[in-house]
């Protein structure tokens, strides 16, 4: 991540075999948010970022109380 004045590296672990490519998609999305300190700000737009907002539902903690 960088912000303009620091740079930072993001390190994560996720499971190496997920339910679905929109549960990835949502780990990823999670981790990158958590770094952020709220919602990851990608210089460009990519459109995977919103799906994985949209799937947290699929995240395991989050299915446990859907």
């Amino acid at each position: 991540m960088f912000d303009g004045r620091t740079c930072a590296t993001v390190h994560f672990e996720m499971p190496l075999e997920v339910e679905s490519f929109e549960q990835g998609v949502a780990f990823v999305t999670h981790y990158l948010d958590s770094y952020a300190g709220g919602n990851f700000k990608p210089s460009l737009h990519v459109e995977w970022l919103t799906e994985g907002r949209r799937y947290r539902n699929l995240l395991p903690w989050n299915k446990q109380f859907a």
